[in-house]
């Protein structure tokens, strides 16, 4: 976050950078999924961790990009946003948008992974698709293929 930027600033920054029109529209239609219409005067640095997460997936969304990948995307955020992020995930999805979510919160993305890679100790261990792994949630799926269910 560029500290003396306002949270709008922040998008209109990114979408200049990306030689994408400015839509004030589209603009305030994310602050008002993510509650931060009120917010959009504040500068960067007056900011709460979960306010920042939520300017960075806010300008993310705004470039409308083929593929977006989120790195612990749910960290910081309120279950409000978590709830509006899962639901602008669906519909990233439906909209055939690729969404890349790297974390370690396997509740948090049960319900929308189609395709997973996990990872052990910084090391790729097995792709799998949701279709083939049945009723098995994530978090099984895991800690069968690292052999750690200790239960």
């Amino acid at each position: 976050m560029f500290p003396l930027l306002t949270v709008r600033e922040h998008v209109i920054y990114f979408l200049k950078a990306y030689d994408k029109p400015v839509n004030d529209e589209m603009i305030d239609k994310l602050f008002d999924r993510f509650d931060l219409l009120d917010k959009q005067d504040k500068m960067g640095n007056e900011l709460s961790k979960g306010m920042m997460q939520k300017v960075s997936i806010c300008c993310a969304l705004a470039v409308d990009p083929k593929v977006l990948i989120f790195d612990e995307p749910m960290v910081g955020l309120d279950p409000k946003a978590i709830k509006e992020l899962k639901s602008i995930i669906l519909e990233l999805k439906e909209a055939g948008k690729i969404v890349l979510i790297s974390t370690h919160m396997l509740e948090m993305v049960e319900s929308l992974w189609d395709q997973v890679i996990l990872m052990d100790k910084g090391k790729m261990i097995g792709s799998y698709d949701k279709e083939s792994m049945g009723a098995m949630d994530l978090e099984e799926l895991f800690f069968k293929k690292t052999g750690d269910d200790h239960e």
